[in-house]
């Protein structure tokens, strides 16, 4: 096997997101300086051939929206999901970004009705599904992506 830029920047990320679940699960905050580690790997995404406007336009797609939604409903989301959305909406891209914050609404909510069901009331760490929904867009979004066009026609 070869080891190759990608894989290496593969590995850090899926890394850096492994430890961001970690600490979000363990105290309900994503320490500054995980996202701050994930910003190398998001400039280092940038050189994949996308236009940057997908870039800057993933890095705003979702966090404006939860960054407004937080503000008008008091802790909607946390200050650590948002910048980790921002950063790694950068490094995915828009199209991506939006599948994979579409994959974190869909665990996490699955997992809410779950805990509800159960009993439990209160806050969930929001930050491990999103890095669940960014590896999958990471690897797969574009196939999930073009399966979804075609899926309803809409190519």
């Amino acid at each position: 096997m070869n080891i190759t830029p990608d894989l290496v920047w593969a590995a850090a990320v899926c890394g850096l997101l492994l430890a961001v679940t970690v600490a979000d699960f363990r105290t309900m905050e994503i320490p500054n300086w995980l996202i701050i580690a994930l910003i190398p790997c998001a400039a280092y995404a940038a050189f994949d051939g996308r236009p940057i406007w997908h870039r800057i336009l993933g890095l705003f797609i979702v966090s404006v929206p939860m960054l407004i939604l937080t503000l008008i409903i008091d802790s909607a989301f946390g200050g650590g999901d948002i910048k980790l959305i921002a950063v790694c909406g950068f490094m995915l891209g828009y199209s991506r970004t939006l599948l994979a914050m579409f994959i974190a609404l869909l665990l996490g909510g699955l997992v809410a009705i779950v805990l509800l069901l159960g009993g439990r009331r209160g806050h969930i760490p929001f930050g491990p599904y999103i890095c669940a929904g960014v590896i999958a867009a990471m690897f797969a979004g574009d196939i999930i992506i073009a399966w979804y066009f075609r899926a309803f026609g809409l190519t």
